[in-house]
């Protein structure tokens, strides 16, 4: 998934969903299956990817130039990606399309690099060069401490030098590893950019707890995926048009949580629909016309498939006394 975020507010904007290979997918099923078996003989290599079954980072960088395509005129300070994304292939590619922006990810701990022509992992370079206390500010204007240092150093699995950050965070005993392709930012501005990757987590806790369509799904594999997620991020963009949302927005204030402006909007139709009882010249007949509909509408009840009664199976024609008898 794509997310915008900007000095106003946070918006997502494309998403595509990876699709595993069904052949390699078996492959690698095989190949645990006779590992397990305990064969000697080796296994047969792993077949080619098809490009119908593009992977994560492919996935990710199509999003990124179909951005490019709608947006052109759009300026883009800096792209924030996690773990799985900090690998040469997908600096590359992201540094092509947007030559002038930062680029921050991830460095897995064990990855080499060359400090004064040795070669050591990055775990290694930075239990002798230690890192000091700073704070920085997160989401909401909190403000926290944390311990990091930073180095310019030549990583090997991306072929060039880049600004790694090694931060830790109160109450966490190992350090996460930063990369910046561009070297020419200091330490805390890559720190406080990546703070911000963290509200791409907030929209998915927003998502599955206000917006959980994909809970009613009727349709499975893609479009049973797509079409709840297609319908839930319309429902969230719809609230960025809310009266008091658009308010904040032009107002420059934060911007009120999309939980708490569902909870307004089902207070708000509550209260229309009271009001219409109340205010109705003959309440009494339209309470009694409404409620009638209401209950055809949610007080139907129906016959539970779990339960044996209304089988017309030989089973179930047996006399309950003659059930107990033949299970005994």
């Amino acid at each position: 998934m794509l997310y915008l975020v900007t000095p106003y507010f946070c918006l997502p904007i494309s998403f595509l969903f990876y699709i595993p290979d069904p052949e390699i997918s078996n492959w690698a099923r095989e190949k645990i299956l006779h590992k397990r078996l305990g064969k000697t003989e080796k296994f047969r290599s792993c077949p080619e990817r098809s490009p119908n079954y593009p992977k994560k980072y492919e996935l990710a960088i199509q999003l990124l130039e179909d951005f490019i395509k709608e947006f052109p005129d759009f300026t883009v300070h800096s792209i924030l990606a996690d773990a799985l994304y900090g690998h040469r292939p997908f600096f590359f590619c992201v540094k092509t399309l947007f030559p002038k922006s930062q680029l921050i990810s991830q460095l897995r701990s064990n990855q080499n690099v060359l400090f004064r022509n040795r070669k050591m992992t990055v775990s290694e370079y930075f239990e002798t060069h230690n890192g000091w206390q700073h704070k920085i500010i997160v989401r909401a204007g909190k403000e926290i401490n944390v311990i990091a240092g930073g180095a310019r150093l030549f990583v090997k699995a991306h072929n060039k030098k880049l600004f790694i950050v090694a931060l830790k965070y109160e109450g966490e005993d190992t350090y996460w590893y930063l990369i910046a392709e561009d070297l020419s930012w200091n330490m805390k501005d890559v720190m406080q950019e990546y703070t911000l990757r963290w509200l791409i987590e907030v929209f998915f806790e927003d998502w599955s707890g206000y917006c959980g369509f994909c809970s009613l799904a009727k349709l499975r594999r893609y479009d049973g995926s797509a079409r709840p997620l297609i319908l839930s991020l319309l429902f969230d963009h719809c609230f960025l048009l809310h009266p008091a949302q658009k308010s904040f927005i032009e107002n420059g204030k934060p911007l009120a949580t999309l939980g708490s402006l569902i909870n307004h909007a089902q207070y708000e139709a509550l209260n229309l629909f009271i009001s219409g009882i109340v205010y109705h010249e003959n309440p009494q007949e339209y309470w009694v016309s409404i409620e009638k509909k209401i209950r055809a509408l949610f007080c139907v009840l129906r016959p539970s498939s779990k339960h044996m009664n209304g089988r017309t199976d030989v089973f179930c024609k047996k006399r309950p006394e003659n059930i107990h008898k033949d299970a005994a």
